[in-house]
C-alpha cells in the first residue's frame, strides 16, 4: 500500500473545494517523484465522485476496501513503459485547506465562440491546458442549457499521454449522453485529439 497526503493544494478562486484541474497536475506530480520519473507517467482517467473539500490523500496500490470511507475520486495512471496500469483514489484527510489563490475563468474564455455543438478559441496563456478546455468546456454547455437550480460540475476526464505546453487552438464539441444534465465532450487541440472531458449538473 502506498498512501501520500497531497498537501500543497489550494482552493482556486471562489471555490470551497479543490477543482480537478489542480488535484490532476498534482497527482502526476506526486507519482512522478516516487517513481523518480522526469517524463513518464499521465492520468489517463479520473472520475470525481464528490467535491473534496480537505486536503485529500493518495492512495495507489491498495484494496479500497482497507480504508474506512468512500472515494472522493478514482484514477487511473498509465506509466508509459507497458507496465499495466495503476489504480489510485483519493480519500479526505479532515486536514482543512488553508489558502485559496486567484482565478478567473472568464480569462480562458475572453475569446471563446460557440456555433451550434461546437466551441473554440485560443484560451489563457496563463493557465494550463487542463485549466483551459475545462473552462472552455462549461462555457459551451452553460452557452447551450441553463443549468439552474444545478451548475455544470467537472465529473470525468479521459486524456491523451501527449500534453502540449503550448498550442494555438482549443477546440470542443459536444456530445449528449442519456439527458441535457449530463454530457460528453471530445477536445480537439490544434487538430489532435487531446480527450474527453464529462460535465454534468449538480451541486458542489
Amino acid at each position: 500500500m502506498q498512501s501520500v497526503l497531497l498537501a500543497d493544494l489550494q482552493f482556486k478562486g471562489d471555490r470551497d473545494y479543490l477543482h480537478g484541474t489542480d488535484l490532476i497536475p498534482a497527482i502526476s506530480q506526486k507519482l512522478l517523484e516516487n517513481e523518480n520519473q522526469h517524463e513518464n507517467g499521465y492520468v489517463r482517467e479520473i472520475r470525481f465522485k464528490f467535491p473534496i473539500r480537505t486536503l485529500p490523500i493518495l492512495v495507489t496500490g491498495t484494496d479500497r476496501r482497507a480504508l474506512s470511507g468512500l472515494a472522493s475520486a478514482e484514477f487511473v495512471w498509465e506509466k508509459g513503459d507497458r507496465s499495466p496500469p495503476v489504480n489510485g483514489f483519493l480519500y479526505e484527510s479532515g486536514d482543512k485547506v488553508t489558502s485559496r489563490y486567484p482565478y478567473s475563468e472568464e480569462l480562458a474564455t475572453h475569446e471563446f465562440f460557440a456555433d451550434d455543438k461546437t466551441g473554440f478559441g485560443p484560451g489563457h496563456k496563463s493557465f494550463s491546458l487542463i485549466e483551459n478546455v475545462v473552462a472552455m468546456t462549461k462555457a459551451l454547455n452553460k452557452q447551450m442549457f441553463d443549468p439552474t437550480p444545478g451548475q455544470f460540475l467537472f465529473a470525468r476526464a479521459r486524456l491523451s499521454p501527449d500534453s502540449p505546453r503550448v498550442w494555438n487552438e482549443i477546440r470542443v464539441d459536444y456530445r449528449p449522453i442519456g439527458s441535457q444534465g449530463v454530457s460528453e465532450n471530445l477536445v480537439i487541440v490544434d487538430g489532435v485529439l487531446f480527450g474527453s472531458l464529462m460535465f454534468m449538473v449538480g451541486a458542489a
